[in-house]
């Protein structure tokens, strides 16, 4: 059965009369039976056509709940540490973060810059927002429920990462050709790295680092390239020809590979993280959304929005093992921590794809997954990106 639960996010200045009046937050009635405390078996999709988020058990598949929201979230994060929800208002100008285990919204962090990007820790305490408009970063501390750190006059700053460590985000812009390295407890750009020449580098991708936080990866759009930084050493140390239009890096969760989506020819590139070269281009698609990676990290799905399905790469063997096709167009997917599942929102058919990454096939489609779903996101996944 699919409970409706209504919670309110509200702008800042009415949140703070609502709980200086009542001290707690409005909410109707939730079934006491189900227990989002632990956040780790459910896939949340947020959708793009109706103020809602939708919650999928991943145990039986089926939708159990959605939170009723009073606007349509631009982006959402989980946060398995604190057990929080995420959701930015691009127009209100607000980060706001839900209690799941209480089901009730905690806080509404409001900024005078519009949210247009996130990104966790990976230690689930901070979320960096970036507005690549208005050239400025923060960082939002969950615990202190407010702005830990802020830059501003960044160039055009687009995609953000956190180190492995999450005292350092990088920041790639694309009007300087550079990585910039925020420092968090200072709240200022400690150094940067370059990337290419202004004229040449286009548009750059998000920093993919490897898991132990030595090496990152930076697609290079406009120069068909790859280059590879040393985050230790706070300089470029490698560039590697790839295909036409790379995207952004995606790696396996152990550290093995780094494989770019090439949509211009549709093939994907994968680099050995040891030798740091290309070692297989392979077939892949156009209009790549994500690039996922499960059972023991034996097999990748390049994900194509523009072809509906799912191209199937064996990562032992280094070749391609087939196609998922999909009912309608597909958003990024996310694999469950143990590598078995990976859930799909399917935008077209207000479904969710269940994929078995073990036989490396469609296993079900969920449906009623919202209005033109988008972006399934779990707290705990196998999949690492950055």
């Amino acid at each position: 059965m699919t409970r409706t639960w209504n919670i309110s996010i509200l702008s800042a200045a009415a949140a703070a009369g609502l709980a200086a009046a009542a001290g707690a937050w409005a909410l109707w009635p939730t079934p006491a039976t189900l227990q989002l405390g632990d956040v780790g078996s459910y896939v949340f999709v947020p959708s793009r056509a109706a103020p809602q988020v939708t919650i999928i058990d991943t145990d039986v598949d089926q939708v159990v709940a959605r939170l009723a929201l009073d606007s349509i979230p631009n982006q959402i994060l989980v946060s398995d540490a604190v057990g929080r929800l995420i959701t930015s208002n691009l127009e209100a100008r607000t980060v706001s973060i839900l209690d799941l285990a209480t089901r009730s919204v905690e806080a509404v962090v409001q900024l005078d810059i519009a949210p247009r990007s996130m990104v966790l820790s990976p230690d689930g305490w901070l979320v960096a927002v970036g507005d690549a408009v208005a050239g400025t970063a923060v960082v939002v501390s969950l615990h202190r429920q407010d702005v830990l750190a802020r830059v501003d006059g960044l160039h055009e700053p687009s995609h953000m990462t956190f180190s492995d460590d999450g005292s350092v985000v990088y920041v790639t812009d694309r009007m300087t050709g550079e990585v910039k390295l925020i420092d968090i407890a200072g709240g200022g750009v400690i150094g940067d790295i370059s990337v290419h020449s202004v004229a040449d580098a286009g548009e750059i991708s998000a920093v993919t680092r490897t898991p132990n936080g030595h090496y990152g990866f930076c697609a290079l759009t406009g120069r068909k390239e790859l280059a590879i930084l040393d985050l230790n050493s706070e300089q470029r140390i490698k560039t590697l020809r790839l295909g036409t239009d790379p995207g952004r890096p995606y790696g396996t969760a152990d550290g093995r590979y780094m494989m770019v989506a090439n949509n211009g020819d549709r093939t994907v590139s994968v680099i050995s993280t040891e030798s740091l070269d290309v070692v297989a281009t392979l077939p892949g698609a156009a209009d790549v959304s994500a690039i996922n990676t499960g059972w023991f990290e034996s097999v990748a799905f390049v994900i194509s929005a523009a072809e509906d399905k799912a191209v199937v790469l064996d990562l032992i063997e280094l070749e391609k093992a087939g196609e998922i096709a999909l009912p309608s167009r597909p958003g990024p997917g996310v694999v469950t921590a143990d590598g078995t599942k990976m859930y799909v929102a399917l935008s077209g058919s207000n479904q969710v794809a269940v994929i078995d990454t073990r036989e490396r096939r469609l296993a079900t489609l969920i449906d009623d997954a919202g209005d033109e779903p988008w972006g399934a996101t779990m707290a705990r996944t196998n999949n690492y990106c950055h």
